[in-house]
């Protein structure tokens, strides 16, 4: 069977009392129909994704002050390691620069 182009196509190919023009319809009708299956059980087998609703936990009559005072007393902040030697004999580097040798060539990429 090959393919044609519609000014190829003849009316009597469209006469289905012919036995081989049944064919061609069955033949189209069952792909049809298998290519509908597959995309059903394919794209309908997944459950569609549901939607959890989130439910605002503070109450309308807390000003947002009020609840960021809440969360800044709940914080432990343990300023014990400042007391510690060790911190204490931590140093800022000065600026001395480091001597740092030229590895490779100036220009890496021109040519050799």
């Amino acid at each position: 069977m090959t393919f044609q182009t519609p000014s190829q196509i003849s009316p009597s190919q469209f006469n289905f009392a012919k036995p081989q023009n049944r064919k061609r319809v069955v033949w189209a009708a069952s792909a049809a129909v298998a290519v509908i299956v597959i995309a059903i059980v394919y794209f309908g087998s997944s459950p569609a994704p549901s939607v959890v609703g989130v439910v605002a936990t503070t109450t309308p009559e807390k000003t947002k002050a009020q609840s960021i005072d809440e969360i800044l007393n709940k914080i432990n902040f343990d300023a014990d390691f400042l007391r510690n030697q060790d911190f204490r004999e931590l140093q800022v580097p000065t600026s001395e620069s480091l001597d740092v040798q030229q590895k490779g060539r100036s220009h890496p990429f021109s040519p050799f």
